[in-house]
């Protein structure tokens, strides 16, 4: 039964997205490249901190997360 779920859920929103693209006007844009590059820190990472104390979760490190 899931599958079925699945499947209709599937074919469902292809086809919402097959009419939406359909009945879209579409305009021209620039293909001008941008000439300010976006500033980016030499070194950055993904701060985990706010999401784990807000949900009071504990978030396994990738090389954990492969193991599973």
């Amino acid at each position: 039964m899931q599958d079925n779920i699945q499947t209709l859920l599937s074919k469902l929103s292809i086809q919402i997205i097959f009419l939406s693209l359909l009945h879209k006007k579409s305009s021209r844009i620039s293909i001008q490249p941008i000439s300010t590059p976006a500033k980016r820190p030499k070194y950055s990472v993904l701060d985990k901190t706010k999401i784990k104390s807000t949900l009071g979760i504990q978030i396994k490190s990738w090389k954990e997360r492969l193991k599973a």
